[in-house]
């Protein structure tokens, strides 16, 4: 070992008493690679034992078309009865629903929020509550 590989540096432990200690910079660098490798190591059993993030949700929407029907009913404040239809499925780059309120004074309504596959949007629900919808990946 040579003078170059040896560096003297302050003690951190003897803060501002000028002490100083020698370091062996093989050993550092020995010391530095094992920690690197180390971590490396860590990393890629950590990814390796990830699950794999392209698995759908339960109940996605899936990407053929297929259509999806919500069902509920509500009695409004003064005792109108009503039932609730949405209709939804996934076409031409987005969610498609259908909404049927039927009842004394039942409407109809519909429409498409724009998404891409993995993406949840949200889309009119039953009763007022909104349907948060995820669209399959494949």
């Amino acid at each position: 070992m040579t003078y170059k590989d040896i560096d003297k540096v302050n003690d951190p432990s003897a803060e501002g008493s000028g002490r100083e200690i020698q370091v062996d910079k093989m050993t550092f660098r020995r010391h530095s690679l094992a920690a690197a490798s180390t971590v490396v190591a860590a990393v890629s059993i950590a990814l390796a034992a990830s699950p794999a993030a392209t698995a759908d949700p339960a109940g996605c929407v899936p990407l053929n078309g297929a259509q999806i029907d919500s069902h509920g009913s509500s009695t409004s404040s003064i005792g109108i009865f009503y039932d609730l239809d949405v209709t939804y499925w996934y076409q031409d780059g987005a969610v498609n629903w259908h909404k049927d309120v039927n009842g004394p004074f039942g409407t109809h309504s519909s429409g498409a929020v724009p998404t891409a596959p993995g993406n949840t949007v949200t889309i009119p629900g039953n009763a007022g509550t909104p349907l948060l919808v995820t669209v399959c990946r494949k």
